[in-house]
């Protein structure tokens, strides 16, 4: 017997035992939902969709593990993945679709927005630098004038 169905016993009609009896089964199938960077063409990774009956709800969302490769800066192409999917005979494969996405990272970005891996020296408190600036006032004869002023800034660096 094929391994993708139930199986069920069924007794004959003894009243008409030449009468055809109706055998229901029910088909098991599975799935997949491929995780692909399209910038790379590489698998992100692959969710295997446990075995269920044609017909029965899939109990499966692609939305926590779309908000974690956006986390990690990439950005959503297509999901072909349904909301209310359900088992069918075939075609229970799914593909999401993702590329590595840009984000600007500024001084006065807060840390729960950069995404995981940045490197350290694109994090915004390595965009920072402090400057010190000293004017120097000088008389029309070029005599150092009495008074200084100093400022201290901290200024993202270019």
């Amino acid at each position: 017997m094929d391994a993708s169905r139930s199986s069920k016993t069924v007794n004959p009609d003894p009243s008409d035992p030449g009468k055809n009896v109706p055998v229901p089964y029910a088909q098991v199938v599975a799935g997949t939902v491929t995780y692909i960077d399209d910038t790379t063409g590489k698998t992100l990774s692959t969710y295997d969709i446990p075995k269920g009956t044609v017909g029965s709800k899939i109990n499966y969302s692609t939305t926590e593990t779309i908000n974690n490769y956006e986390k990690q800066g990439y950005v959503l192409v297509s999901n072909n993945y349904p909301t209310d999917a359900v088992y069918k005979v075939s075609g229970n494969d799914y593909q999401v679709h993702l590329v590595e996405g840009v984000q600007p990272i500024t001084p006065d970005t807060p840390p729960t927005d950069v995404p995981t891996g940045t490197p350290e020296n694109a994090q915004p408190s390595a965009l920072k630098k402090d400057v010190s600036l000293t004017v120097k006032y000088v008389n029309s004869d070029g005599s150092q004038f009495t008074a200084r002023f100093s400022k201290r800034k901290s200024k993202p660096k270019l």
